[in-house]
C-alpha cells in the first residue's frame, strides 16, 4: 500500500504554483495506480481536508470583519469626542465674552450669541 503524500506536497509548493502543479500531476498518477475504492477513499479525504480549511478560513473572515467594524465604529466615536474636547475651550470664551458683554448689543455681541 502505498502512502499519500499529497498534503505534504501541498504544503511544501504552497507558494510555487509550477512546482505545485507538479505535485498534482504525480499524485493523479499515483491515484490511477490504486484500485477505486483506494482512490475514492483518498479523494473523500482530501474534500474533507479541504472543507476544513475553508471553513476555518470563513470563520477567520467572519472574525475579521466585526473586528474591523468594531474598529471603525470606535474610530467614529473617538474622532467625535477629540473634536468636542477641542471646541469646548472655545465655547466657554465665548460663553464669558457674552457674560461680559455691556450695554447695547454690538455686531460682535450679536455675532457670538
Amino acid at each position: 500500500m502505498k502512502k499519500n503524500h499529497h498534503k505534504t506536497h501541498v504544503d511544501e509548493n504552497a507558494n510555487n504554483p509550477e512546482k505545485a502543479l507538479e505535485s498534482e500531476v504525480r499524485e493523479e498518477v499515483l491515484l490511477e495506480e490504486r484500485p477505486p475504492e483506494e482512490v475514492i477513499s483518498v479523494l473523500e479525504k482530501q474534500v474533507e481536508e479541504e472543507k476544513a480549511k475553508y471553513l476555518r478560513f470563513y470563520a477567520e473572515f467572519e472574525n475579521y470583519k466585526r473586528m474591523a467594524s468594531r474598529e471603525k465604529e470606535e474610530i467614529i466615536r473617538r474622532s467625535g469626542e477629540d473634536l468636542i474636547k477641542e471646541l469646548l475651550p472655545t465655547f466657554d470664551n465665548l460663553e464669558t465674552a457674552l457674560k461680559h458683554a455691556t450695554g447695547e448689543p454690538t455686531g460682535l455681541s450679536q455675532g457670538v450669541e
